[in-house]
């Protein structure tokens, strides 16, 4: 052998015995002619044993078909490499991912003399790659959990569905059962709000647990999530006969709180990754965000039903304080002989009285913000005939109104104008006829706009009348109301009876000062 022959053969063998790649010499019946201490130790079998195999021995019988193929074809010149990546078998069944890579090696005349066989292993990239694709699911699983919460669902049916979720993802090694407990408000126990997956016995023996006296309550006392793998499992009364089974226990908190435990079943013989930790952590979280959620709501539909039920009271109190002034009037009333300071008084316990049945109908209302004002136009009406004495068949009330509501304020400052508008038909209008009509047409405009006329077939008014120059308090109400509170306008015709024409705006609700600032 040439020196320069011997130096290549040296080089090749100290490159073959000490390389970090698996390498084996396969002649064309495929056996393992020579191997490195390298492919050894990938298998886990000995040099001798080694020798003693094919290829076909050391690959899964679902490639060997495949692979022999490619061999047969390098031995016969038809390719010249092949490369592939599959999953290998270890000698104690275990398995390792690994690059397989087969040349030929040709001599001087080109002729084929043997097959090259290089395996590197892979195995912690592979799992390195497959982390994070399954990061990467539970991530997208984690946006379609957010969407939950979204939903105007009871607490209930938003558990089930995220444990729904929890169970059936591909990337999440659970053994398809999962429970959420809940730490019971005031109290020492935890309750089995939502499961999925799980047998009647352990739903039944774990429906109601002491904090602190298993695992899911030892996660619930001390609020570090916990978990326990196969090797950990110990048969008995905790475990419900399920069988055996590893678990991710949870901790649900918000603002340091334990409101629950999440409890997820993994399967046999599954290691604990920071990953999936880190994942049902963002859940355990999306369940106390929902959790929280659901008790703020709680709280503040408790608390709006007591103001409701204050304001109702407020309204009932001023009704019926306004009442007293009223019949204080009327008391009053009957002592004065003067018929003008008597209709003074009449007309001020009509304008009370306006005040009071608005109170009244805001306290019967279902809608403690707004006044069904075509209602209570009805109901004003027919207090002023009553005041007045004026039976219906002589003087008849014709409404022709939209179905409009009102805020309270609106409606008060409206309400006093018609009062006075009808009380001055009632008491002036009809002197000359007894078959009089007083009609009143309201209908919206645009918005928080409105049109308000009161009509009367009575005398009228006198041609020089000027509601600006009138001397009458009631009339300069009604402009003063109109005009300047309401923002509106008023046109007033005084022939062929008495038409007053008004539009008017809805009032913006101001915030009221705070005197403690």
């Amino acid at each position: 052998m040439k020196s320069s022959e011997r130096r290549q053969e040296n080089i090749f063998r100290n490159f073959f015995e000490f390389s970090p790649i698996g390498m084996a010499l396969v002649d064309f019946d495929f056996k393992l002619r020579r191997v490195n201490p390298k492919i050894c130790d990938l298998f886990e079998h000995t040099f001798q044993e080694f020798t003693a195999l094919a290829v076909s021995d050391i690959i899964d019988d679902q490639y060997s078909d495949y692979y022999i193929s490619q061999l047969d074809k390098l031995s016969k010149g038809e390719i010249e490499i092949f490369k592939t990546e599959n999953p290998f078998i270890r000698k104690n069944k275990g398995i390792f991912h690994g690059v397989f890579t087969a040349m030929v090696i040709r001599d001087e005349s080109g002729v084929i003399t043997n097959i090259l066989i290089l395996i590197e292993d892979i195995t912690d990239k592979k799992v390195s790659e497959l982390r994070l694709e399954s990061i990467n699911n539970l991530n997208a699983v984690i946006n379609d959990l957010l969407q939950i919460p979204m939903q105007n669902i009871p607490l209930q049916d938003q558990l089930d569905q995220i444990l729904s979720i929890l169970i059936n993802t591909p990337h999440f090694p659970t053994k398809e059962m999962a429970a959420v407990f809940l730490v019971d408000e005031g109290s020492d126990n935890m309750t089995m709000q939502a499961s999925a997956g799980l047998f009647k016995e352990p739903k039944e023996k774990c429906s109601n647990l002491p904090v602190g006296a298993c695992l899911c309550g030892e996660v619930a006392k001390n609020g570090k999530a916990l978990f326990t793998g196969i090797e950990d499992y110990i048969p008995g009364e905790n475990h419900c006969n399920v069988e055996p089974h590893g678990k991710y226990i949870v901790p649900v908190k918000s603002k340091g709180m334990v409101l629950g435990v999440l409890s997820v079943y993994l399967s046999k013989d599954r290691k604990r990754e920071d990953y999936e930790m880190e994942f049902l952590q963002s859940v355990a979280n999306i369940i106390a965000g929902i959790i929280e959620h659901m008790r703020s709501e709680e709280i503040i539909k408790t608390s709006l039903k007591e103001k409701v039920v204050l304001l109702r009271e407020i309204h009932h109190r001023v009704k019926n304080n306004l009442q007293i002034i009223s019949s204080l009037l009327g008391l009053q009333s009957k002592k004065i002989t003067d018929e003008a300071a008597f209709n003074m008084f009449l007309d001020t316990q009509s304008r009370v009285k306006s005040m009071a049945l608005i109170h009244e109908n805001l306290y019967q209302s279902n809608d403690l913000a707004g006044l069904r004002f075509d209602r209570y136009i009805k109901e004003l009406a027919g207090d002023l005939f009553a005041t007045y004495k004026l039976p219906a068949t002589t003087i008849k009330f014709d409404a022709q109104m939209e179905q409009i509501s009102l805020d309270i304020d609106t409606a008060i400052s409206c309400s006093l104008a018609i009062c006075e508008i009808i009380s001055n038909a009632l008491k002036y209008a009809f002197s000359q006829t007894k078959n009089g009509v007083i009609s009143v047409h309201l209908k919206q405009m645009a918005q928080d706009e409105f049109s308000l006329i009161i009509k009367d077939n009575g005398v009228g008014l006198p041609d020089d009348f000027d509601i600006k120059k009138t001397k009458s308090l009631g009339l300069q109400l009604v402009n003063d109301l109109i005009v300047r509170k309401l923002k509106g306008a008023l046109d007033i015709d005084g022939k062929d009876g008495t038409t007053f024409n008004m539009t008017f705006k809805a009032l913006k609700y101001k915030k009221r000062l705070d005197i403690n600032n």
